[in-house]
């Protein structure tokens, strides 16, 4: 699974689910860090009160703190140019 600073929430928690599995290998740049769950709250005076109400975890139960990191560390050029991380993920998928 490709991951970058642009893999946010719900693609973060997909990369949780994922992430410590056999034949799975996370590759990119690390994550957001925006993996909890937050629930907004009504107040008496119209203003809103927005609360974490739940964290995430990996399939063995350790909870996401923070940003996700890559088994394979590999920076992200700007948008046009070739992907290192797409091209280490083709030399990954191929050596399986």
């Amino acid at each position: 699974m490709l991951t970058s600073r642009r893999t946010v929430s719900a693609g973060e928690i997909v990369a949780l689910a994922f992430r410590g599995r056999a034949q799975t290998c996370l590759i990119g740049e690390p994550t957001a860090g925006l993996t909890t769950a937050n629930a907004t709250y009504e107040l008496s005076d119209k203003s809103l009160l927005v609360l974490t109400v739940c964290q995430e975890a990996d399939h063995k139960g350790n909870i996401c703190m923070g940003s996700i990191q890559p088994d394979r560390l590999v920076a992200t050029l700007p948008e046009g140019a070739e992907d290192p991380a797409r091209n280490a993920a083709l030399a990954w998928l191929q050596g399986q």
